[in-house]
């Protein structure tokens, strides 16, 4: 798994933005940071595999993480 540098996350986030999301990363992951006295937060998805999955999903508040048993089809 591969992690994004903090200094890129601050790069963007400065861009106007509170959360930045990451995928295929492989690995589910919240990270909060502060830049210029604020509060950001970084999300990297997981990956989907070993029978497990995760999504994030927004409830209309927060960001969470949910995650449910994959199976083959063949």
């Amino acid at each position: 798994a591969v992690d994004i540098p903090p200094q890129e996350v601050a790069r963007l986030l400065r861009g106007g933005y509170d959360v930045l999301i990451c995928g295929h990363m492989h690995r589910a992951l919240r990270r909060s940071i502060e830049i210029d006295e604020r509060q950001g937060a970084y999300f990297t998805l997981g990956a989907w595999e070993r029978g497990e999955a995760s999504v994030l999903v927004f409830d209309g508040e927060d960001f969470r993480f949910r995650s449910f048993p994959v199976t083959e089809r063949g």
